[in-house]
């Protein structure tokens, strides 16, 4: 509409001279009012330019949300990385964990920030070590992520509602109860019989012998394969033992009264009398000088035996009992003389004069040992 007034004023001006001053006139007027609306429009053209401008220039804010877990955040953050809107939420982020977007994106209009714990877990098994990474919260919801089996009796540092963390120390100790049966050999005995057939140096088996077993039956628990303890559950003989029997020779030998059995090289008939520390005996005091004093230098004792060193050597192992029977005096050792000692006499010592009276005077048989 503007245009075709402009090219009405345009004809008039070209149509006569006549009208030529007056039509200047209004072109000058169409002129002034051109000038003014091209002001205007450049009014607006530089407020439009700085309204832009400082529209892309004011900082530029956008609705994000967090979502970190169980855990949900709203806020409102302007252009900043993902770092560093967390960081200013303060979420920390281990090494581990996922993030989306990745943390040196730009947020750049509003949008959903993902946070994805993972979280490292050592398990030690039987004395090896293994990483797993993980995304569940709990050591038993992680046992079954992973398929690692864990059984009754076995132990587990951590319980089973324990939460884990970034980096979080698991120990299993795989427990094994076993049951084990274990052999005991049970001795034989030896039983002895005489035989008057055979020397006195010569024996045989009659009966071999043969070890009993008793079977142990146990419950023994393992820790890693390593035994920790052992429960005896029962006991059962299996085999009885047979005793041994041993026939052994008694020609030649002698029997003593107390079941003892001894061989001898000699057997001498003496007649013996007894003597003990008393003055009437040895002719000597206490503080005298050799009182108690045998010939051999040893001092005189029951089983010292005062000999003829003729008949019966000095230091000769010997067993003598009375003639009849009736008296044993045992073993002893010519270790003594005497002068009225001569040829098949021995004088026996005793610890009292009243056992020297009882004794008194007796045949006895001597044996002298091998």
């Amino acid at each position: 509409m503007f245009s075709d007034f402009v090219s009405n004023i345009m004809s008039k001006l070209n149509t006569s001279e006549h009208k030529h001053r007056h039509d200047r006139n209004i072109y000058d007027v169409f002129k002034k009012v051109i000038k003014f609306r091209k002001g205007v429009a450049t009014v607006f053209t530089v407020l439009f330019s700085f309204a832009v401008t400082v529209s892309y220039a004011s900082p530029q804010y956008f609705e994000v949300a967090i979502v970190d877990g169980d855990n949900f955040y709203e806020l409102t953050s302007p252009r900043t990385t993902v770092a560093d809107l967390l960081a200013n939420s303060g979420i920390e982020i281990s090494k581990y964990d996922i993030v989306s977007p990745e943390l040196d994106n730009y947020i750049l209009s509003s949008q959903t920030v993902v946070v994805q714990r993972v979280n490292k877990v050592s398990v030690s098994i039987a004395g090896e070590t293994k990483d797993y990474f993980t995304t569940v919260d709990t050591v038993g919801e992680f046992l079954d992520e992973k398929g690692i089996d864990v059984n009754y009796h076995d132990i587990v540092s951590l319980p089973m509602e324990h939460e884990l963390g970034s980096d979080t120390q698991l120990e299993i100790v795989r427990v094994v109860k076993r049951i084990v049966k274990v052999e005991t050999e049970i001795p034989f005995e030896t039983k002895t019989v005489r035989d008057t057939s055979m020397s006195i140096s010569d024996s045989r088996i009659v009966t071999e012998g043969v070890t009993g077993i008793d079977c142990q039956t146990y419950e023994v628990l393992m820790h890693d394969g390593v035994e920790v303890s052992r429960e005896l559950i029962s006991t059962e003989r299996t085999r009885e033992p047979v005793n041994e029997v041993k026939a052994v020779g008694t020609r030649g030998g002698k029997v003593t009264d107390k079941g003892d059995d001894f061989s001898y090289s000699k057997l001498i008939t003496c007649n013996a009398t007894a003597y003990d520390l008393s003055f009437q005996s040895c002719g000597k005091r206490p503080g005298d000088r050799g009182y108690g004093i045998t010939a051999s230098g040893t001092h005189a004792q029951y089983g010292t035996v005062a000999v003829d060193p003729r008949v019966i050597p000095l230091g000769t192992r010997m067993f003598i009992e009375s003639a009849d029977g009736s008296f044993v005096y045992g073993y002893c050792v010519a270790e003594d003389t005497g002068g009225a000692i001569k040829g098949n006499k021995v004088d026996l010592f005793f610890n009292t004069n009243s056992e020297c009276m009882q004794f008194g005077r007796r045949n006895v048989n001597v044996y002298i040992l091998d």
